[in-house]
């Protein structure tokens, strides 16, 4: 009855800091057609935002529960974490596809949020390899305009461009 709401699908964390994801997969959505797949992507992209950014309020102003399977079941009191940005995954394999403008770049808090296909997400893992590499890139890609990195399947040209700038997105890429 006295069940804790669900913060996130997944947290990273590295005390004090957080990166709260939220991710969609199709399952057994038939999306073979690629406008289809593109219309399921852009809605749960929608939807996810909206607990994505939840989630950024929530990781800052409340107690979170994680059920960690290497330390078992956690608890980071009210205050004690930070999320440093929000992260928010779709599973969508096709052409590169421009995101909906209308899309939080950032929480009411000023948080950033970013998004990725499954794919890109898994690229950046194992391109960057450390988390504090990860932390690098996110906070490098989050000072750009929010328009500059509005695509879904470009995260290796983006990456690309930021390995050959000396890990910094220069301001007028």
């Amino acid at each position: 009855a006295n069940e804790v709401p669900e913060v996130c699908d997944i947290l990273i964390e590295n005390e004090p800091e957080v990166i709260p994801i939220q991710i969609k997969c199709r399952g057994t959505a038939n999306t073979s057609d690629i406008s289809k797949a593109e219309t399921w992507a852009t809605n749960k992209l929608k939807k996810d935002s909206k607990k994505i950014v939840g989630a950024i309020k929530s990781c800052e102003s409340r107690d979170v529960h994680v059920n960690n399977q290497t330390r078992g079941q956690l608890t980071f009191r009210s205050g004690t974490i930070s999320p440093i940005c929000g992260i928010v995954l779709v599973e969508y394999d096709g052409a590169s596809m421009r995101l909906d403008s209308g899309l939080p770049s950032r929480s009411r808090s000023g948080v950033p949020i970013h998004y990725f296909s499954v794919n890109d997400f898994k690229f950046l893992c194992t391109y960057l390899m450390t988390f504090s590499d990860l932390l690098r890139y996110l906070q490098s890609r989050a000072t750009l305009e929010a328009t500059k990195f509005n695509y879904l399947n470009r995260e290796k040209d983006f990456a690309a461009l930021y390995r050959m700038s000396g890990e910094l997105f220069d301001q007028g890429a």
